[in-house]
């Protein structure tokens, strides 16, 4: 089990108006150190990990996933954690992945929380075009704190990202929709504030919106009916909000559970019809695919004037 990635697939991304073709691979490792010392409230990814995994393990999860490499321009790597802690990955062996991909392709991505964003500059003339990806979750320290419990201020993710940049370094930040505590409304406002307040500090945004994790706090208020995720309609007001006021970097999201009961959903009759929209627009850049309707759009405006109303997210059945 610990010489098999989690997963890999294929897939497609806008990068600077070009299409490219996407070999991405989820490598299991030791994990992320603050999931073992307080965690994410949303997050589960420790089930994929093992204290069991060496960096060995990892470099022959590396192969496998090498075996399915068909010449894609641009390779996303990811863990459960971050790669660049050489608690979770080694140093050598950190750059030992990214030279046998940067061998290969013009464009390597990792992620990583910001306390270890230092170490990409020691891995950049390893690959043509190197990429970071950053949970930031959100610009607001509050939601950080009180939604999230990341354990790390914005501040601290923006340094490293002005960081990276300064250095030649491709910077993409992921903000959450919908974390706990908040209403649909005040999500959609979080998210599209965030937006806007780091635009200036990245070259890619990606919008997770939260889906429903085993193991986590999450799951315990869906258990209980104290949180459903996020519609999609909140995702389009979103990217379309952000389109209209200049937002200029793209704006992408590849949700997890896209139309299943613990993941982004509307109703079941339009959440397929959601789903291509979303891949048209990512590809595209263009809302003109997000402008889908349906009946259940009424049920969602209703949502959110009863949460204004009551202050608080009501459980609403069936949807």
């Amino acid at each position: 089990m610990q010489n098999e990635p989690v997963a890999i697939w294929h897939e497609k991304e806008n990068v600077g108006g070009r299409i490219e073709r996407v070999l991405a691979v989820v490598l299991r490792t030791r994990g992320c150190f603050w999931a073992k010392k307080a965690g994410c409230l949303m997050c589960g990814y420790r089930n994929d990990t093992s204290d069991d995994v060496t960096d060995e393990h990892v470099l022959a999860q590396v192969e496998r996933a090498l075996a399915e490499y068909n010449e894609e321009e641009f390779v996303k790597i990811y863990t459960s954690g971050s790669f660049l802690d050489t608690n979770e990955i080694g140093a050598e062996t950190q750059k030992k992945i990214i030279q046998m991909f940067g061998q290969r392709c013009e464009h390597v991505l990792v992620e990583t929380r910001a306390e270890f964003a230092h170490r990409a500059l020691e891995l950049k003339s390893l690959v043509q075009n190197l990429e970071i990806a950053l949970g930031l979750e959100s610009a607001n320290n509050i939601v950080l704190e009180k939604c999230v419990r990341k354990g790390i201020r914005v501040e601290n993710y923006l340094d490293a990202a002005r960081h990276l940049r300064t250095h030649g370094i491709r910077v993409r930040l992921y903000l959450l929709l919908k974390p706990p505590f908040l209403t649909e409304q005040e999500a959609m406002n979080d998210t599209l504030t965030s937006i806007i307040q780091v635009a200036d500090f990245c070259d890619t945004i990606s919008i997770n919106p939260v889906n429903v994790q085993r193991g986590t706090y999450v799951e315990h208020m869906f258990i209980h009916e104290e949180y459903r995720p996020p519609w999609f309609w909140s995702l389009f007001e979103v990217i379309k909000s952000a389109k209209s006021q200049g937002i200029s970097v793209p704006v992408i999201s590849h949700p997890s559970g896209s139309g299943k009961s613990r993941g982004i959903h509307n109703c079941k009759k339009c959440d397929d019809k959601c789903i291509n929209a979303l891949r048209d627009y990512n590809l595209s850049q263009n809302v003109e695919p997000l402008q889908v309707d349906c009946k259940c759009r009424d049920v969602w405006l209703a949502q959110l004037q009863l949460e204004n109303a009551l202050r608080y997210s009501p459980h609403i059945a069936n949807i």
